[in-house]
């Protein structure tokens, strides 16, 4: 299984998740410094801050840091190290 995820990394200290498929996110306790959010909650919103289309795809404007990920496989686990589907 292969699926794309992107994160942005936003002014307000927000990560935003896009993914193609449904997953879950988990916010991790030991960091405070970001909130972790599904791109898609407020989709529109967010694709009028950070997108742009180029008349074939929506791309990421210039200025948005973000860094797209190609994962093959899941290796997660959960917290009694059971794997997560």
């Amino acid at each position: 299984m292969a699926a794309i995820v992107d994160v942005i990394w936003t002014e307000d200290n927000r990560l935003l998740i896009d993914t193609e498929d449904n997953v879950e996110i988990v916010q991790p306790h030991s960091d405070k410094n970001y909130v972790i959010e599904r791109y898609s909650k407020a989709k529109v919103l967010n694709d009028s801050r950070y997108t742009y289309f180029d008349g074939k795809y929506s791309r990421y404007n210039e200025q948005v840091n973000y860094i797209r990920l190609y994962v093959k496989e899941n290796y997660a686990t959960d917290r009694a190290n059971k794997k997560i589907k």
